[in-house]
Formats: structure tokens, sequence, C-alpha cells
């Protein structure tokens, strides 16, 4: 079984990488297992001392879940064995870590996500999701 990484951030592109982790499954008969990762920037230093910890924790959980709802749902009854991941930082350097931390043997992830907040997968984090693993990177448009 192949296990593969999808960084999920609710944009399109992301949402078409789950689709064609499903297409390979229903076409090529692949199996694969999915863990989908959503990462949440940290919030800076002077921010995070005027707001409650747990403001802050509530607010990454409300964002990493708006974030991999439309994936989820795509997913739940396509019968692939998947996870969820929720971290924060910095987008491709917690992409490295997870890809470090557990068995991946491939990751399919879109090229542009949302910007600001919202935003996981720019075009400049597929880029330096490229440079730093060491495992195939398969990006979706």
């Amino acid at each position: 079984m192949m296990r593969v990484l999808i960084p999920v951030d609710g944009s399109a592109p992301a949402v078409r990488a789950v689709e064609y982790a499903l297409a390979l499954c229903a076409q090529e008969g692949l199996a694969l297992e999915l863990t989908l990762l959503n990462v949440q920037p940290a919030l800076s230093g002077a921010v995070a001392s005027f707001i409650d910890k747990s403001v802050i924790g509530e607010y990454h959980d409300e964002q990493a879940q708006a974030a991999l709802a439309e994936a989820l749902a795509k997913l739940e009854h396509s019968g692939i064995p998947y996870t969820t991941e929720f971290r924060i930082g910095h987008h491709a350097d917690e992409i490295q870590a997870l890809v470090a931390d557990q068995p991946i043997d491939a990751i399919f992830m879109g090229t542009r996500g949302h910007g600001g907040v919202a935003g996981l997968l720019l075009g400049s984090v597929a880029n330096q999701v490229l440079s730093v693993v060491d495992v195939p990177v398969t990006l979706i448009k």
C-alpha cells in the first residue's frame, strides 16, 4: 500500500489533489493510504501575548476543520483509508517534519492555495517542499 501525504488548505487545487488520489485508486487500481495535513501559521508573538491561548487554539481548530471539510467530504464514502493531521507552523517545514516522522511514500499537493492566514499551498510553498523532501512530489494545478 502506498502512503501519500496530501497537504490541504481548502483551496480548489488541494481538493483536486484528493480527487487525483481517488482517480488513481478507481482507474488504476492503486491501493493508497492517505494522510491529509492542514498547517495553520503560528500567530506572531505580539498577537499571541494579547489573546488567550485557548482562544488561539480554538481559532486554529476551526480554521483546520474548515480547510479539511471539502476534502473529507470527497473521501467519506470512498473506502480509501485516511488520517488527518493538524499542525501549527511554517508550511514547508511542517510538511518536511511529517515526512520525516511518518512512512510517507509520496506527496500530492496543489500548486496554489489561499493567501494570508488561510493559506497553505502557494506556489512558493510547493517549491520549498520540492527542495526539502526526499519523496516524489506530484503537483496538481
